[in-house]
């Protein structure tokens, strides 16, 4: 396996193909979908990739952009080589805890509190609004998930990691 972490757009073009291919099918059945209306959009509005290939394809994907040091706001595996991929996505979340945050829900947060040590990141909901421009809906009893509008949709999300003012909220 290699590892490809894309900064330049022009990296990121050359890719784009096969990564809009695994994040369509990673976010077919995800309420409310994928938050990118085209390939090009994610150029466009990210500034980080990491691309894991498996005898030359994709097979894991993570996509940041720039929000208060650096939000994943997208992740997807490869079906058809779906053991080797979630080590590698599982590999790339654990190394990149130190200087990533995200929002999770459904499949995704499963997966990164079963794998990815998840527990040791969990933020504080109430540190929501700082983090994303916006107040939740609601909060719930454990102190850490919560409700928002995302595309007309209340998602319960959970955001983990280390954002870059993490040491002050």
């Amino acid at each position: 396996m290699k590892t490809m972490t894309l900064t330049k757009k022009m990296a990121m073009s050359l890719q784009l193909h096969n990564v809009w291919q695994l994040l369509t099918v990673a976010y077919k059945d995800v309420e409310g979908g994928l938050h990118f209306n085209s390939p090009q959009e994610i150029i466009k509005s990210t500034v980080r990739w990491h691309v894991v290939f498996h005898q030359n394809k994709p097979i894991a994907i993570t996509i940041c952009k720039a929000k208060n040091g650096l939000k994943m706001v997208a992740l997807a595996i490869c079906q058809q080589s779906k053991v080797l991929a979630k080590q590698a996505l599982r590999h790339i979340i654990i190394k990149d805890w130190p200087c990533v945050w995200m929002e999770v829900s459904e499949g995704a947060e499963h997966f990164i509190f079963n794998h990815c040590r998840g527990e040791q990141y969990k933020i504080e909901a109430n540190n929501i609004p700082a983090l994303i421009g916006k107040t939740p809906t609601s909060i719930a009893d454990d102190g850490f998930h919560y409700v928002r509008t995302i595309m007309s949709l209340n998602k319960t999300k959970i955001a983990l990691g280390t954002p870059s003012f993490a040491n002050s909220i």
